[in-house]
């Protein structure tokens, strides 16, 4: 049951939803990252870059959350 709820966990506010990270938000980080007003944003930290690289990055959120040592 605490594994259940822990991924079907969603928070909602005014401004931001945070749901479990799924294979179809690769594409939404693409877009974020690329789209940044200042990519200087994302110096100190390793986001995709490629659309390949968005299912790469994602897929091993979802395999560290699936191992229980991360929570994306």
């Amino acid at each position: 049951m605490q594994d259940d709820l822990k991924a079907n966990l969603v928070l909602q506010g005014k401004h931001v939803r945070l749901e479990p990270m799924q294979m179809n938000h690769a594409d939404a980080l693409l877009v974020a990252v690329t789209s940044a007003a200042d990519p200087g944003i994302y110096r100190w930290t390793h986001v995709p870059r490629t659309a390949a690289e968005a299912v790469d990055y994602v897929g091993a959120a979802i395999a560290q959350r699936d191992a229980g040592s991360a929570m994306p």
